[in-house]
């Protein structure tokens, strides 16, 4: 993988070399990741697939790490983490609760407490993203997140919706 071609071809990411695992995970195993892309909105994340699907380059997705061991061996991937707008989490105009795949779930089961939302406390103990939580459809004290889950949206690996 030439880290610094894919830097160079993709301006508007921002990217991190050799990364830390104690920096990605909450474990802290592992060596370090070759190359980080913090993508903070859906033209940055459809940019960064489509060049990825374009030229065969692997993407290994990290939500918040906190069920995740890095490796000691190099990785032959774009280690891609969601920020920015994936973070968010609100109440649309139609009072529904939004939360983007990077943000937090403990963060997610606050704020529906707070607007009244019930069923989700179950899962205030559960570290970790949105993302992370819907891929392993995380659950706690018989809630799964896949219990509270309406509507999703996303992209594939080519960066197709």
């Amino acid at each position: 993988m030439d880290t610094e071609k894919i830097i160079g071809d993709l301006p508007e990411i921002k990217f991190r070399t050799n990364v830390k695992y104690f920096q990605l995970t909450t474990l802290g195993v592992g060596s370090a990741a070759e190359l980080v892309a913090d993508v903070e909105n859906d033209a940055a994340l459809v940019a960064l697939l489509e060049y990825c699907s374009t030229n065969n380059i692997k993407i290994a997705l990290i939500g918040a790490g906190s069920n995740l061991v890095g490796s000691d061996e190099p990785l032959d991937a774009v280690v891609l983490r969601l920020r920015g707008d994936f973070g968010r989490i609100y109440l649309d105009t139609d009072g529904r609760l939004i939360a983007g795949a990077g943000a937090k779930l403990p963060e997610m089961v606050r704020l529906a407490a707070e607007h009244g939302f019930g069923g989700m406390s179950k899962l205030a103990g559960i570290p970790g993203s949105i993302g992370g939580s819907i891929r392993m459809n995380a659950g706690a004290n018989g809630c799964c997140i896949s219990d509270k889950l309406v509507r999703l949206r996303g992209f594939d690996f080519s960066g197709k919706p």
